[in-house]
């Protein structure tokens, strides 16, 4: 089995709103529309703590949407690629002073 690459460009999410039908995604398709990156159950741990970080929101019905741009935002100021160390990429940060969490490309 050949293990792909990781895409270490921004290109990777704007790619994902242009295969995204709408211009909303409900909060229960996060994972769906993300590829996983960003799970449903996350996102509303993360809507009780709205911070000048969180991405804006609405309600209809019993549901909770948000719009496709405001979603790769959040993303593109969250994830942070590295391309200046070989074999690594910068998965997730909250801020410029958490720790930053890395991960290698295979499984040595």
């Amino acid at each position: 089995m050949v293990k792909k690459p990781y895409r270490t460009d921004v290109a990777a999410l704007d790619s994902m709103a242009d295969k995204w039908p709408t211009t909303i995604v409900a909060r229960s398709e996060l994972g769906k529309f993300t590829g996983g990156i960003l799970d449903s159950r996350t996102q509303a741990n993360l809507d009780c703590k709205p911070d000048k970080d969180s991405i804006p929101r609405f309600r209809m019905n019993k549901k909770i949407f948000y719009e496709v741009k405001d979603v790769i935002a959040f993303l593109k100021r969250k994830i942070e690629f590295n391309q200046a160390e070989s074999g690594r990429v910068t998965c997730w940060k909250k801020s410029d002073t958490d720790k930053i969490i890395t991960g290698s490309k295979t499984n040595n």
